[in-house]
């Protein structure tokens, strides 16, 4: 069975969708992803959802509002669970743990451009769902 994690794309109030970058000098040309955790022993993936805001992100749980699980990526060996929320914090306030080194808040088309390709799909779904 493939690792399975959770992962959430935060939309700010500008439409912005956030996205981060690994750490390690062997990441330097590596593409961003979606925040995402592992799924641990007695987790949910809401939780786990939960713990990518306050743990990946260093962010307030009252920052953010949870609006969805709308689809899956499978990755080489990883099934992650997409969410995405509303941020209503200040865009300068996330604090990233050791595994990523930046982040940027780009539109969709950028966000396209620049996040791993497993995940284009789920940010033209994400994009779809929002225009709704």
């Amino acid at each position: 069975m493939p690792i399975q994690s959770t992962g959430i794309f935060l939309i700010n109030k500008n439409d912005k969708i956030l996205l981060v970058h690994p750490s390690g000098w062997y990441n330097k040309s590596a593409p961003y992803y979606m925040p995402k955790e592992t799924i641990e022993p007695g987790d949910t993936i809401l939780s786990s959802c939960q713990r990518v805001i306050t743990e990946e992100l260093g962010l307030n749980l009252n920052s953010v509002l949870i609006q969805s699980n709308f689809t899956s990526v499978q990755q080489p060996n990883k099934l992650v669970y997409c969410f995405y929320g509303i941020y209503y914090g200040n865009k300068n306030s996330i604090k990233l743990d050791w595994e990523n080194d930046k982040y940027v808040w780009v539109d969709f088309e950028t966000a396209k451009k620049i996040i791993r390709v497993e995940y284009i799909k789920a940010i033209e779904q994400l994009q779809y769902l929002l225009l709704k």
